[in-house]
């Protein structure tokens, strides 16, 4: 029984921080059993450079959303989450990925001034990987979350026969495409 409850903890555990495990085991497998260098590849600086791209747009993205969900502190869905005191863990779920898209994008800055292949650069290059696919993750855990948050204010904001009017609009458009 004891036993049970360990690895239940632990499956919630991964569950809660999938993108933080996924970072782990992504640059320990790339650390034990690849060897990958960025030196190698003549044009890193231009890759380096639409990596920070990316996430810097990826990170606007979730600083819109968020000030979109609190603009709409008066729904009844924000309410809800509120009394049940699910504001503070949203929060954490849109801090993650910030502060891992300021940990990438120092490290590929980091990584554009390295000239010499060492363990540093290997450790670096694991160190971006991995940080890239906790950040995909999360963005994407995000966005499905606001999403339903989103559908839900929507549904909420349409009275029934409105919302069915809308619904048939929508249908219609998309069946005639």
């Amino acid at each position: 029984m004891k036993e049970e409850g360990i690895i239940y903890k632990i499956i919630q555990f991964c569950i809660k921080y999938i993108g933080l495990v996924l970072a782990i085991v992504s640059f320990i497998i790339i650390i034990k059993f690849f060897h990958i260098s960025f030196l190698k590849i003549e044009n890193i600086n231009d890759i380096l450079s639409n990596i920070i791209n990316f996430i810097a747009i990826s990170t606007g993205f979730l600083m819109t959303t968020l000030s979109i969900l609190a603009s709409a502190n008066n729904s009844r869905v924000m309410k809800k989450l509120a009394k049940y005191k699910k504001i503070k863990k949203i929060n954490i779920y849109f801090a993650e990925p910030i502060i891992i898209s300021i940990i990438l994008v120092i490290s590929c800055i980091i990584e554009m001034g390295l000239k010499e292949n060492n363990l540093f650069e290997k450790i670096n290059v694991a160190f971006i990987i991995a940080l890239t696919v906790s950040f995909i993750v999360d963005f994407f855990k995000i966005s499905f979350l606001c999403m339903n948050i989103l559908q839900e204010m929507m549904e909420e904001n349409c009275s029934d026969n409105k919302f069915k009017k809308i619904k048939a609009n929508v249908d219609n458009a998309f069946k005639e495409k």
